[in-house]
Parts: structure tokens; C-alpha cells; sequence
């Protein structure tokens, strides 16, 4: 759900693994990724009572661009700053994860690792000018919109298109209003972060379309082009 930043925060200043994207896949039998990160985010919550892990694993850019804790890029998305956040977070992403691993795991594992990349690079860019942020939104928006976009592949008439409208729906209120429609503690909502995601999905989404067409009358044009030119 919702990607925060803290509020008290100063301002710094190859052809056949294509097609197996689009192609329908066997089920897997246990989603074993998603139920990592769950046990991971869920581990770091409990511990979360004890020790100050938000300020330990949080994205902080000063730390990592002058003390070099590179490992933030990676557990600012498994830490969160309230229960009510990681609750959120959490049953979201189980739903989402568990049904794209399960129909597309290949799509799944790509949609990670691409939002993880992007996030990274949008949060240490000069596009935005945010100090410390925390969360699983990010990359959960990545999730939810591919899972929305498998779910719009194999169902038919207006019911698979429910899943895009609710998340655009969602995103657009949260822009509006300038705040989350169902996390109400925790750090403000940094709605930049949604996008990311939601853009990182997008254009996989592209490729994939792309990347299934039938390139043969091109190739075909190609080749004929190719042909007269020769002497």
C-alpha cells in the first residue's frame, strides 16, 4: 500500500525467454519467493518492538552516499514505519504475489528485481529530494500491476479490467488528497514511489507486447529492402 517518508525528515539537496513472459504457464506448487518476503518483512516487524530497526534498515541517503550502507537499497523495502503500514503492505503484496508467482513466475521475479533497480536509482537521482524512506509500496505497485495485467490476459469482458481500475483509482486519490486511503499512522505518504513502481510494470508490460507480435512481415520487408538494394 502506502510508501512513507518520514514527516520530521530535512530535505537533501533473448526471443524465446520474451515469449515466455507472455505465455501461459504451468502453476507453480508453492509461491516460495512470496512467502520469503513475507517471512522476512514479518520477522523485521516482530523485532521491530525491540530494536530500532527502521532507523537501521531504512533508505537514508546521507548514509548511504557518504558511509556507504549500500544494503539500504535493499531492506528499506522490508521495513515499515507502523503496524498499520507493514498490515497493509503485507496483505496486499500476499495476494498479488502469491497469484503472479503462481501464473507467471518468470513475470513475477522480473517485475522484482526491475522495481528494485528503479527505485534505487529514482531514490539516490536528483528527481526527488527525499532523505529517509521506507516500505514495500514500491515495489508492491510493481506486483499488483502486473498481477492486475496477467489477471486482464485470462479473464474476459469487464471484470478483468476491475483489478486496473481499482489501482487507478486508488493512485490518483492518494495524489489528490495528498495522503493514503488506508494507512492512517506511520511516516507521510511519498506517492513518487507508487509511480515508480507502477511505470517499472508499465514498461515491462511494453516490452512484453512488443515483444509477442508477429515481427515476420517486418522481417519479410527487411529482406526485400535488402534485396533491391543489391547491385
Amino acid at each position: 500500500m502506502s510508501v512513507f517518508t518520514s514527516t520530521a525528515t530535512a530535505l537533501r539537496g533473448g526471443c524465446d525467454s520474451r515469449h515466455a513472459l507472455n505465455d501461459k504457464v504451468q502453476p507453480t506448487k508453492k509461491p516460495l519467493i512470496t512467502l520469503s518476503i513475507i517471512v522476512s518483512v514479518l520477522s523485521i516487524g516482530l523485532l521491530s518492538s525491540n530494536f530500532p530497526m527502521l532507523s537501521w534498515l531504512c533508505f537514508d541517503y546521507a548514509l548511504i552516499t557518504e558511509q556507504q550502507q549500500y544494503w539500504r537499497l535493499i531492506t528499506a523495502h522490508l521495513v515499515h514505519s507502523s503496524a498499520e503500514h507493514l498490515f497493509w503492505d503485507l496483505i496486499t503484496f500476499t495476494a498479488a504475489g502469491v497469484y503472479l508467482e503462481n501464473r507467471n513466475p518468470k513475470l513475477f521475479i522480473y517485475g522484482l528485481l526491475a522495481s528494485l533497480v528503479t527505485l534505487s536509482i529514482f531514490l539516490l537521482s536528483p528527481l526527488t529530494d527525499i532523505a529517509r524512506y521506507s516500505g514495500l509500496s514500491g515495489i508492491l505497485y510493481t506486483v499488483i500491476c502486473l498481477a492486475a495485467w496477467q489477471w486482464l490476459r485470462e479473464e474476459k469482458g469487464f471484470i478483468a479490467w476491475l483489478p486496473l481500475i481499482a489501482i487507478a483509482v486508488k493512485t490518483v486519490t492518494e495524489i489528490f488528497i495528498q495522503d493514503t486511503v488506508f494507512v492512517t499512522e506511520g511516516w507521510a505518504v511519498f506517492s513518487e514511489a507508487h509511480l515508480v513502481g507502477a511505470g517499472t510494470a508499465l514498461l515491462l508490460g511494453c516490452y512484453l507486447a512488443v515483444s509477442s507480435a508477429d515481427l515476420k512481415p517486418f522481417h519479410a520487408f527487411q529482406k526485400a529492402k535488402s534485396a533491391i538494394k543489391k547491385p
